[in-house]
Parts: structure tokens; C-alpha cells; sequence
């Protein structure tokens, strides 16, 4: 955190008629003090996120930090082609144990998907195209991962980058095919019953957005890139986060898929579609997209190669152990209906 000058904000805090007595840079929000109180103040690029925000308190859902209306009535204020939203201030005060935090956090997720979740009716025209536009994006993908390995075998000497890719372009394809394949299976599954369930996503689910006040009610912040979509979108993005770290066989995430499961159980088409999202390598294909447009940081290249691949490694462990955990409960069901 660092002191800022706070005159620059001066026309914005005039439209909430505050004055402020200093403020600080806290991450992306500015820390704005005051007589009256605390306040947060956040510029954004876009304000098309309010119109979300509204319809999710419109639908029920509040635990989110109460954006503030200025003095003409409006959710956001411009000044100098930039736009702000200001907020209340809300002091976070963790919870001792993690797995309550984590526990409160993953209610609170389920809570929005679960009052703002709704079912459209789809074609099976509506099923194929979304199918066959996917397809065809990860194919022109693929294309240019093996096009990349051939370039690079072709080579007498390959650079530090060029040879760890291909040491690893076996395993990146395996996590390609096995995406495709939980994507047919999503595919035969919803033409079945031509339906789809959308909810409100955050759209960035992370720790630190998520807020515990001094009575322990759980609030989440920075709605910026809330959407309306399958509500599996934000357990994807969250999931992929977390796995983007060192090697490790991360069975507290996997509980933390069964726990909102608890809270919000998802349907088997939502479950291979969470599989299949997850799971292709996405990441990887980005980096040697760039990598062959900049090609004088090699090291540094190199670092986020073997990152990605950790997370590529992580998710596999998670994305078969949930697998497995479905598949034993199939068994168990059919074992019992037999029974």
C-alpha cells in the first residue's frame, strides 16, 4: 500500500459529495479516507458488468460489496475518457481455519449460480454449431502445436524452448484428445434433452475477492467480468488458477468440486463439459503462439513452459481423480438398483 495524491480524484469523489482526507492504493482499488468513513474506488475500462450486477440483485442475490450511487442517480462515474464505481469499504478479517474460509466462499458461489441460474431451450441447429465452431477452433489449434513440433525436429539444433516443448508435446496432446473426448460426450448428452443452464458467473473467482466482515458474512468484490453462462465457466477459471503452481497431487481442490457439487449439484452434461473446458491445453497453445512472435527472451520462455506444463500435469491428476470418483458412483448406483 502506498500514500497517493488524491486530488486526482477530486471531480469523481465530487460527484458522491465526498471529501476525502487522504488515500492509498490497495491492489487495484484505491483506499479513499474520509470523515465520514472508508470507501473504495475503482476505475474500469467498461461498465457493461452493472447491467449483470443489477439483474443478479434483481434476482435475489446480495452478497456482493453495495456499489454506490452518485449524486445524479448512476452506478459509475466518468471523468477524462476513464470510468470509477465507488464501493463501501468492507475491513476483510479472515477466518482462522482455511477450510471454512473455503467453506463460506464455495456457499457463496453456489448461492449466486443457484439465484440467478436458468434453463434455455436449445435446437439441436443450436447444439451443432456451438459444437462444431469449438471443434474447429481446437483442431486449428492442434494443427499449429504439431505444425510448431515438426518445425522444430526438422532442426539441427533446437533452442532450450523448442526441445522442451517437444519433450512434452505427447502429454499436451493426450490432455487435447481427452478434452475432445468429455466434449462429445457433452455433445451426445445435451442433444438428448435440448436444454442448458446458465447462471451468473463472477467471471474472476479468487481468493482475494472474496471478503469476510467483522460478523463473519462473506461478500464477494470485482464484478468487472461478470457474465451470463454455464455456471461450470467460474469453477473452470477458478480451478485453473489454483493448479497453475508447482507439482502437486491437489486433493483440497478436489474437495472443494464436491463441496459446491453439496451446494449445487451439477448434471452430467456440466460435469464432462467442466472436464473438457479444464483440461485442454490452452495455455500452452498461447505461449509458443507468442513465443514464435518474440523470440529474444528465451529464458524466460523457457520458466513459463515448465509452469505450464506443471499445471498441465496438476490438472490431469484432478481432472482423472474426478473421473474416477464418478465413475465408482455410477458403479455404486447400478449396484444398488441391480441389488
Amino acid at each position: 500500500m502506498s500514500l497517493i495524491n488524491i486530488n486526482k480524484y477530486g471531480p469523481v469523489l465530487n460527484k458522491y459529495r465526498i471529501k476525502a482526507d487522504y488515500g492509498e492504493h490497495f491492489g487495484k482499488v484505491t483506499k479513499i479516507y474520509t470523515p465520514n468513513g472508508i470507501y473504495g474506488l475503482k476505475e474500469v475500462k467498461s461498465i457493461e458488468f452493472l447491467k449483470v450486477v443489477h439483474l443478479m440483485l434483481q434476482k435475489g442475490y446480495k452478497k456482493l460489496i453495495p456499489i454506490l450511487p452518485n449524486i445524479d442517480g448512476q452506478y459509475a462515474t466518468q471523468h477524462n475518457s476513464k470510468y470509477y464505481y465507488l464501493t463501501s469499504w468492507i475491513e476483510n478479517k479472515p477466518l482462522e481455519e482455511r477450510n471454512d474460509q473455503q467453506k463460506l466462499m464455495v456457499k457463496e458461489l453456489t448461492s449466486l449460480h443457484a439465484k440467478t441460474s436458468q434453463t434455455i431451450k436449445l435446437t439441436e441447429k443450436d447444439i451443432d454449431i456451438f459444437y462444431k465452431n469449438l471443434i474447429a477452433k481446437w483442431e486449428k489449434k492442434e494443427a499449429s502445436l504439431s505444425q510448431f513440433l515438426e518445425k522444430c525436429e526438422e532442426k539441427l539444433y533446437m533452442s532450450p524452448f523448442e526441445l522442451q516443448f517437444c519433450t512434452y508435446f505427447h502429454e499436451i496432446f493426450q490432455a487435447s484428445q481427452f478434452a475432445r473426448k468429455k466434449l462429445e460426450n457433452w455433445y451426445e448428452l445435451v442433444k438428448e434433452k435440448n436444454t442448458f443452464r446458465v447462471a451468473i458467473n463472477h467471471g474472476n473467482i479468487q481468493n482475494h475477492h472474496f471478503l469476510i466482515d467483522q460478523r463473519g458474512n462473506g461478500f464477494f468484490s470485482s464484478f468487472e467480468k461478470a457474465t451470463i453462462a454455464s455456471p461450470i465457466n467460474d469453477v473452470v477459471k477458478y480451478f485453473q488458477k489454483a493448479l497453475k503452481t508447482y507439482p502437486t497431487l491437489n486433493e483440497d481442490l478436489i474437495s472443494w468440486y464436491y463441496m459446491y457439487e453439496s451446494y449445487y449439484p451439477l448434471q452430467e452434461d456440466e460435469q464432462s463439459l467442466f472436464l473438457s473446458y479444464l483440461t485442454f491445453p490452452e495455455g500452452v497453445y498461447r505461449l509458443v503462439v507468442s513465443y514464435q512472435e518474440i523470440k529474444h527472451e528465451e529464458q524466460r520462455y523457457v520458466k513459463r513452459l515448465l509452469k505450464n506444463y506443471w499445471q498441465l500435469k496438476n490438472i490431469e491428476y484432478v481432472a482423472l481423480r474426478i473421473e474416477e470418483i464418478e465413475k465408482h458412483k455410477k458403479q455404486q448406483e447400478e449396484s444398488h438398483t441391480t441389488s
